[in-house]
């Protein structure tokens, strides 16, 4: 059942090389057009213990690679780390792992469309070296959630059952929904251009095996953008805003949304998370997502000039606090904030009561 359709058109056999001047490989999922030339196959490559392979050239491969469509989630569903979980059985097109010979080599690759990890990457186009068993993809770049991406990447597949990855990346303008719905449940709340950038260690095939092995350190930040709160979070802005005559509208601009991101025993840190909400303030939080939806933050959320103004005409600041700021200056009122529970039912605190005198 499985479309399976390779074309040799031109292939050449001159000593101690493989050429293949042209092939058009097609699949249910995917297609590929292949030239390449392997020199010095033998006698390396030929099974025989007796043959010192110390003392003959190890064999190179080069290589182009094109594509139209190239699918890696259906074709090697193992590879695609986090894919996996979603694939109740291989699809009908899917391919044997395929262990890395031990020969050195590179090529360049460019497809219109590739498919990883369930992201789909436009006009993809990089370099590829192969040695020790390692293959590293670099100088690549394309187009990803509407916006730029670039970076490089090595598979270490020396030990074939436990492949380990490093890499680096760079994310230009892409759209934030559409990044976060991916690898978070918080779609829908926060959208705008992402620039994001980092470097990455992982290990494994198993989704599970990844996920928890994955170390990652980067910067992101959204320049211009929204958020659309619902929920506990906007019960408790809204909440705040009422007192001082103001509504808090659920959706809300955000400015220099700016943040450090780094993952690491299965959890998504931010550290000094900072942006300015609407006319509400400006927030500053340090927390974490686990990937199992524990969610834990806290930080301070700085009233703007008018919001404490308005605590101060309303009699909403307590006790002592409203002494410190009884004499209308234009000082800010820094509102210590926290959310907790999970992603699903979380809780926010917003205690005025444990405020203290900001700006």
């Amino acid at each position: 059942n499985v479309v399976r359709r390779p074309l040799a058109d031109s292939m050449r056999l001159p000593p101690d090389t493989v050429a293949v001047t042209r092939m058009n490989v097609k699949f249910a999922s995917s297609d590929a057009s292949f030239v390449g030339t392997l020199t010095k196959p033998f006698p390396y490559l030929v099974p025989l213990r007796s043959i010192d392979r110390s003392r003959v050239p190890k064999p190179f491969f080069q290589f182009k690679l094109a594509s139209n469509r190239f699918d890696c989630d259906k074709l090697f569903p193992e590879a695609a780390p986090g894919a996996g979980a979603a694939i109740a059985k291989k699809p009908l097109d899917s391919l044997p792992s395929i262990i890395v010979p031990d020969i050195d080599g590179q090529g360049t690759f460019d497809f219109d469309t590739l498919i990883y990890n369930k992201i789909e990457f436009t006009q993809i186009k990089g370099k590829a070296k192969i040695y020790n068993r390692k293959i590293d993809a670099y100088d690549v770049t394309g187009k990803a959630y509407t916006g730029t991406v670039s970076g490089k990447t090595t598979v270490d597949l020396s030990d074939f059952e436990n492949p380990k990855y490093t890499g680096a990346f760079q994310a230009t303008q892409i759209e934030a929904n559409d990044f976060i719905t991916r690898f978070s449940s918080f779609g829908g709340h926060l959208f705008g251009k992402m620039n994001f950038a980092g470097q990455y260690n992982a290990t494994g095939w198993e989704p599970d095996q990844f996920l928890k092995s994955l170390t990652l350190d980067g910067d992101g930040g959204v320049q211009e953008g929204r958020l659309v709160t619902s929920g506990a979070l906007f019960t408790s802005i809204n909440e705040l805003a009422q007192r001082v005559g103001q509504t808090f509208d659920k959706e809300q601009a955000l400015r220099t949304l700016k943040s450090k991101v780094s993952i690491r025993d299965g959890k998504i840190y931010l550290q000094g998370l900072q942006t300015i909400l609407g006319n509400v303030g400006d927030v500053d939080l340090a927390g974490y997502y686990a990937f199992d939806g524990k969610i834990g933050y806290s930080g301070t959320l700085l009233l703007s000039k008018e919001m404490t103004q308005g605590l101060l005409d309303k009699g909403g600041l307590i006790g002592g606090l409203a002494g410190a700021l009884s004499d209308r200056s234009s000082q800010r009122l820094k509102v210590p904030i926290a959310v907790t529970g999970t992603s699903a039912e979380p809780k926010v605190e917003i205690d005025l009561a444990a405020s203290g005198k900001g700006l």
